[in-house]
C-alpha cells in the first residue's frame, strides 16, 4: 500500500505530464489529488485526527476545516492560506471532473498548480 506522501508526489507527476500534453482537465483533476494527499499524509500524523470509521481518507469537503483544527503547527495565517488554496483547487477539480461546460483551459491548470505547489511546499512534499 502507497504512503500518503509518495501518493501525492506520483499524483503531481502526472499533473505534470497532462499539463505538458496540455490535457488541463486531467492536470486539475491530479493537482487535486496530490494536494489531498499532501493535506492526507500531514493529518496521519497528527495525535487529534482518525479518519472516519471504515475510511482510508478525509472527506474532500471537510479538508478546509480539517486544516483549521488539526494543522495547528503552522501559524494561523498560513492555515487561512492553505484553507483558500485548497477550496480554489477542490473546486477547479469539480469543474473538470463533472462540469463539460465549465472552462478548464491552461490558465485554470497554472493557477491550480501554482495552489497545489503551494499547499505541498507547505507541507515538505515538494521541493
Amino acid at each position: 500500500m502507497g504512503q500518503w506522501h509518495d501518493i501525492c508526489r506520483e499524483n503531481w507527476k502526472a499533473a505534470e505530464l497532462a499539463y505538458d500534453k496540455e490535457l488541463f482537465r486531467s492536470c486539475v483533476s491530479r493537482c487535486y489529488y496530490a494536494a489531498f494527499s499532501a493535506v492526507t499524509s500531514r493529518l496521519t500524523s497528527t495525535k487529534s485526527y482518525t479518519f472516519p470509521k471504515g475510511r482510508e481518507t478525509p472527506p474532500h469537503g471537510k479538508i478546509p476545516d480539517l486544516i483549521r483544527r488539526h494543522l495547528t503547527e503552522m501559524q494561523e495565517q498560513d492555515r487561512h492560506r492553505m484553507k483558500a488554496q485548497i477550496r480554489r483547487v477542490y473546486n477547479n477539480r469539480l469543474n473538470a471532473d463533472y462540469r463539460s461546460r465549465a472552462l478548464v483551459d491552461q490558465a485554470t491548470a497554472l493557477l491550480v498548480r501554482r495552489d497545489t505547489w503551494g499547499i505541498c511546499q507547505s507541507l515538505g512534499l515538494l521541493k
